[in-house]
């Protein structure tokens, strides 16, 4: 099987997750938007969107979560009994919530700041952390008493994270929240969270300010 990747958030935690279970996979460092690679993504997805797991005698397979889902199904992060269900609604009630505000934040910081999109919305930041307080106190109180989302370790808890590994620029203000400042520690502790990449011959992800540095502009501050 081959993976292919890159270091932004999604391509980082199918990589996350392959490493953790040690997934045989070989692991292709991928630029799908390139001239010179557009048109192989173009066929191994219409979105040239990565990651993507290359599989003989299957059809390309992409989006993170189905990946993760083919790597991990049947084992512990992916249970097919009575979890499983806990497992999906974390996911999707991540992605619509505190995954998706602290995308929002990392867009703005981080994104757009590597890729020179353009300046810092902040009132873009500003809803994401609005949004980011709402779920984040919600996600508090659930994990009071829990190291993980189910109580043990599961995919959602990957999910939910996924753009924490990125808080040298986003400075999400965990510590208002002690249970999942606990929680974030555990998944910064995990096997390969921290690097997924190492050994890896893979270029550096473009630097970007870390939010603090832009305090001083910020109309909210």
């Amino acid at each position: 099987m081959i993976l292919h990747v890159s270091r932004n958030p999604n391509p980082r935690l199918a990589l996350t997750v392959a490493r953790f279970l040690g997934a045989p996979v070989a692991v292709q460092y991928a630029e799908p938007f390139a001239p010179h690679q557009a048109a192989t993504y173009r066929a191994l997805n219409p979105s040239q969107l990565i990651p993507i797991l290359e599989e003989p005698g299957h059809p390309p397979l992409w989006e993170a979560d189905a990946i993760c889902c083919r790597l991990a199904m049947g084992g512990d992060l992916w249970p097919l009994d009575r979890r499983l269900p806990e497992v999906i609604r974390w996911i999707s009630w991540g992605k619509a919530t505190f995954v998706a505000a602290t995308e929002l934040i990392h867009w703005e910081l981080g994104t757009k700041q590597r890729y020179g999109i353009g300046p810092v919305d902040w009132a873009g930041v500003e809803r994401g952390l609005a949004d980011f307080h709402r779920a984040a106190a919600q996600l508090d109180a659930h994990l009071r008493g829990r190291e993980f989302l189910l109580g043990a370790l599961s995919y959602a808890d990957f999910r939910m994270a996924t753009f924490l590994p990125y808080d040298d620029v986003t400075e999400l203000p965990l510590t208002d929240y002690p249970a999942l400042q606990a929680w974030a520690g555990r998944m910064g502790a995990l096997p390969h969270w921290a690097d997924p990449f190492a050994g890896l011959d893979m270029p550096a992800l473009p630097q970007a300010p870390a939010r603090s540095s832009y305090r001083r502009h910020s109309p909210a501050e």
